[in-house]
C-alpha cells in the first residue's frame, strides 16, 4: 500500500517517487493545491477503490497520515 500511494502522490506531483516519504506534508510539495489534491483523490479511487470522504481527506496532512487511513479502510472494507 505505501509503495503505491507514494508512487501516485509522486505521479500527481509530479516528482520522483523516490522522493515522497511517509513524513512529508502534502502542503509541502511545490504547485500543491485543491484541484491537485482532488486529483490525488481520484487517482487513488480508481487505482485501489477505496472512497474517502472529502472532508476527512482535506484533514489529512502527510503521506503517512493518507497511508494509514487507507490501510484502515481497506481493513474494515
Amino acid at each position: 500500500m505505501s509503495e503505491t500511494v507514494s508512487r501516485l502522490v509522486a505521479r500527481t506531483v509530479r516528482v520522483p517517487a523516490a522522493e515522497v516519504s511517509p513524513s512529508d506534508e502534502f502542503e509541502s510539495f511545490a504547485g500543491w493545491s485543491s484541484v491537485t489534491a482532488l486529483r490525488l483523490l481520484v487517482s487513488l479511487e480508481e487505482t485501489l477503490g477505496v472512497t474517502l470522504d472529502v472532508s476527512e481527506y482535506f484533514a489529512i496532512q502527510t503521506v503517512g497520515e493518507l497511508i494509514g487511513t487507507l490501510e484502515a479502510r481497506q481493513a474494515n472494507a
